[in-house]
Order: C-alpha cells, then structure tokens, then sequence
C-alpha cells in the first residue's frame, strides 16, 4: 500500500529515523519527494503503468503527454514489434483472440516526444491562448521540421 506524506512523517513509519531528518524539516519533504522520483523509475509500481486504448489519424498515433515509455502495442490480436532507442518488444507473438479482423502485420516505431496532441498534417496553423492574463503579449520561440525536414524556428507568425 502507498503511503501519505502523513504517513511517512509518523515515528512508527521508520522513515524518519533512517533518514536522520525530522519530519518538519522542509529537507525532509523534498527528500521523499527525490526518492518517490527515482524509484518511480526502477519499476512497475502500482499506479504508474496502465493499459491504454488509443485512434490512429493518418497513420500516426500521438500519444498522451502522461505516457512516458510504450512497453507493448497490440492490432488486430497480434503484438506489433516496437523499437525504441532503448528495447523491442516481443514480436510475432499471438495475443489472445477476441475477433477476426484481418489486418497484416505491422510496425509501431517511437519517434520521440512531441508537444501537440495531434500530429499535423498539411497546410495548418498553430494558434496558442494564453492561460493567465499575464502570458498575454509574450513572445513565444515554436519550432519544429517542415515536410522537407528544414528546420522551423520562429518568434513571430
């Protein structure tokens, strides 16, 4: 079971005393807070994996900024092979039947971290709100690659 802060602030919790700071410290709090960090990292706790059913819009999917690594990817009953920078996930493995759809295999490829929701496709424009009244008026730097992989870099419309 995952604790409070409360929790880990209590004598009983052992925490304290293995650290050598007491629990008002403000040291304290930013330490559990380094450590939760770190080990968050080292494994698959409860609470920070979970299943994820997603829509393909022009053969992209962009994925939830909260998604931080894709483990698996599942079409049409069979495991797609992911390659990542870092690992590949099990290919042509048959996950279990739930209907016939007849797709043909394919490739999920992760290409980094992206700051939209959406992919773009053709002719688009950016719009951005401020969220506080005191955003209005700033400049704001977008970059990016156009469709021939030129590099975009821009302060102004």
């Amino acid at each position: 079971m995952r604790k409070t802060l409360a929790q880990a602030k209590a004598a009983s919790s052992g925490i304290v005393q293995s650290v050598g700071i007491p629990a008002c410290d403000a040291r304290f709090t930013a330490l559990l807070n380094r450590a939760q960090s770190r080990l968050a990292d080292m494994g698959k706790w409860w609470g920070t994996y979970q299943r994820l059913r997603t829509c393909v819009v022009d053969n992209c999917i962009t994925w939830p900024r909260e998604v931080k690594v894709v483990e698996g990817f599942i079409q049409c009953n069979w495991s797609i092979p992911v390659r990542t920078t870092w690992y590949d996930f099990m290919e042509n493995t048959r996950a279990p039947n739930v209907d016939d759809c007849g797709c043909i295999q394919a490739m999920l490829m992760d290409r980094g971290i992206v700051c939209q929701f959406r992919d773009i496709t053709g002719p688009s424009y950016v719009r951005l709100y401020p969220s506080t009244a005191t955003d209005a008026g700033k400049r704001v730097l977008l970059q990016g690659i156009d469709p021939n992989g030129i590099p975009i870099r821009t302060l102004d419309g």
